[in-house]
C-alpha cells in the first residue's frame, strides 16, 4: 500500500513539472519575440539618426516584419526581414516611421498574439516624439 501511495505521489509531482515546464517554454518564446521586436525598434531609431535617413519598421504579414529606409518619397529599400517564432503572430499590420532625427511622427502599436488560442499576449506602443517603446502584457 505504501508503494502505491509513493508511486502516485511521484507521478503527480512529475506530471506537474512537465505541465509547468511546457507552459514556461511557451512564455519564453513570446518573451523572446517581444524583446527582439523592441530591440529592433530601438535599433531602427538609432540607425535613422546615425545615417540621417528616414527608416521604417513594418509588419509584412502575420508572421514577419521588415526594416528599411526611404529611397524616395514613400518608397523604401528593405534591408532586413525577420520572422516571429512559429506559435506567435501579429494581430494587425502596422508600421512606424522614424525621421532623420530619430523621432516618431505618429504613434504605432504592435500587437502580438498566440496563434493557437488567438489570445492577445503583448501590446508594444511606440510613442510620438522621442519614440519611447512601451510594452504591455495583455495576458
Amino acid at each position: 500500500m505504501i508503494e502505491l501511495i509513493v508511486c502516485i505521489t511521484l507521478f503527480s509531482i512529475l506530471s506537474s513539472i512537465c505541465y509547468f515546464g511546457a507552459y514556461s517554454l511557451k512564455n519564453t518564446n513570446i518573451n523572446i519575440a517581444v524583446n527582439n521586436l523592441a530591440d529592433d525598434i530601438r535599433y531602427v531609431q538609432s540607425i535613422s539618426m546615425a545615417e540621417s535617413k528616414k527608416y521604417v519598421i513594418m509588419v509584412k504579414d502575420s508572421e514577419t516584419y521588415q526594416i528599411g529606409y526611404e529611397t524616395e518619397k514613400d518608397k523604401y529599400h528593405i534591408t532586413e526581414t525577420k520572422t516571429l517564432p512559429e506559435n506567435i503572430a501579429f494581430y494587425i499590420n502596422t508600421r512606424v516611421y522614424f525621421t532623420k532625427r530619430g523621432t516618431v511622427t505618429s504613434a504605432a502599436t504592435f500587437t502580438l498574439m498566440e496563434k493557437n488560442s488567438g489570445k492577445i499576449a503583448y501590446e508594444m506602443t511606440v510613442n510620438v516624439g522621442a519614440g519611447r517603446v512601451l510594452i504591455k502584457n495583455a495576458g
